[in-house]
Order: structure tokens, then sequence, then C-alpha cells
């Protein structure tokens, strides 16, 4: 007799890469094999069963797909999603009550002693990395410069600089990852 198989493959179509694969591109195994034409079968689920239907993380993910730009606005009330640029600031204010006596505003975000933050450009002068988590040592005002401490090292930033750090209260994987 003829010898038959089926392999069943269930995965999230809307992820991303996530590690590398043997073949094709880096985690992107299902949309592979799916693009391949090898008659496979393909069903999309398109009902939410984790998540209200109005849900933020439901609206957010369906605006995506449908590339449109979701509303990351901060929330009014209660919600059940959070965007890191939104959660920041009131983490900051919840956990670092004691830096609104000695802080420096720029760039729309605000930097006090306490704060912990996140470099998101190398700087190879200063031997700093996308990703590299820090916590605010001092903020100098009469100098115009905020030093950070980065593993033990403190790091001195003009405020011109500050662009290249933000708040690292709440971060998203890639970010924390230097990826993003």
């Amino acid at each position: 007799g003829t010898l038959r198989c089926r392999a069943e493959r269930v995965g999230a179509s809307d992820r991303g890469p996530h590690r590398p694969a043997a073949f094709g591109r880096p985690g992107q195994v299902l949309a592979d094999v799916i693009a391949s034409g090898a008659r496979p079968v393909v069903v999309r689920l398109t009902e939410m069963f984790r998540q209200a239907a109005q849900s933020k993380i439901i609206t957010t993910a369906h605006a995506i797909n449908a590339v449109r730009m979701p509303n990351l606005a901060p929330p009014k009330g209660e919600t059940d999603f959070y965007s890191v640029p939104a959660i920041n600031p009131e983490l900051q204010v919840a956990l670092n009550p004691a830096g609104v006596k000695k802080k420096v505003e720029r760039f729309g975000w605000t930097f006090a002693p306490g704060d912990k933050i996140m470099q998101i450009e190398n700087d190879y002068d200063k031997d700093v990395y996308n990703g590299d988590i820090g916590m605010v040592e001092d903020v100098d005002l009469d100098e115009g410069e905020v030093v950070v401490d980065f593993d033990g090292r403190s790091v001195t930033s003009v405020f011109g600089e500050l662009d290249t750090l933000v708040p690292a209260y709440a971060a998203t994987i890639h970010k924390s990852q230097g990826l993003e």
C-alpha cells in the first residue's frame, strides 16, 4: 500500500520572527510553508476568545493588520492595554516621587535622580549602547548635565544629548534586547 502522511502546523501568522529557523527566513516557518504553494490548507481564525472584542489589545492588533496606525493615546479609565510611551510617565511619578525636586525636561521626557533609563542609540565614545539600562545619579542644572550610572560606571551627558535616553520603567521586550 501507499504510505500517506499529513502534517499539521498551527501558529500565529501575525507574529514576527522570534528566533532563527533552519531554512528560509528567521522564525517564519509557518509563513514559508503557506507561501510555498505546496497545497497547504490555510484557515485564518478571526474570532477572539481570550479578550473582549473591544479590548484595546484586539483593536490595536486589528489596526496593525489593516496597516492603520493604532490609537496609542493614554487610556481613559481602566484598560487592558498600555503603550510603553503612555505608561512610563505614570510609573515614573509613582516609583520616583522624590525625583520632582531636581529634574530636567527634554525631548518629551523628564529626567531626575533615581530614574531608571535606557540608552536608545550606540555611543561608542561613552561606551554605552542601544538597550543599556542605567539609573540617573544626578541632574546638574547649573552645568546642564545628567549623570547616569551604567553598571557601576558614571556616564555624563549634556542636556542636548538626552534624546538618546528614555525612561525605562516599562520597555518592550525588543527594546530591552536592543533590537528596536
